[in-house]
């Protein structure tokens, strides 16, 4: 399920939470709940923690948990940093994005067909959209 962007984003697949993180997806659900921004996402594949930078303190936390992180290369192989206007900080096999929202690979091809239809409009078929009450931007479940 497609997850709409904030300015800076950590993702996070689910089984890496589940195989690395002490204490599993139980543990992370919990600092995940007890800390949320009002941006946080989650789906079926991955959780998003939603900043304005992809700063240390989320990366030194998730390391310190049980996450790889190369501070020398300054990359990862269990999460992702995306911006919003700038695309993946490192690659990622398992991630893909368009510029309105960011998936893991294994996402359902019709959740990621709606959002590449998302991504593709213009202002006037967003704004209808918003008219229509849809509210576009949120997690494509």
């Amino acid at each position: 399920m497609p997850l709409h962007p904030e300015l800076s984003n950590i993702i996070i697949p689910k089984e890496i939470i589940e195989k690395k993180y002490h204490g599993g997806i139980i543990e992370f659900r919990k600092w995940f709940d007890e800390n949320k921004g009002s941006r946080w996402q989650e789906d079926k594949e991955c959780f998003l923690i939603a900043q304005m930078e992809c700063n240390m303190h989320y990366i030194d936390f998730l390391f310190e948990q049980g996450l790889h992180y190369d501070y020398d290369t300054n990359s990862s192989v269990d999460f992702a940093c995306v911006k919003r206007y700038g695309g993946a900080i490192w690659e990622a096999e398992w991630l893909r994005y368009n510029d309105a929202y960011i998936w893991h690979k294994d996402c359902h091809k019709d959740k990621v067909a709606y959002a590449e239809k998302i991504n593709n409009m213009d202002m006037q078929d967003i704004s209808d959209a918003i008219e229509r009450g849809e509210n576009i931007w949120d997690t494509i479940w």
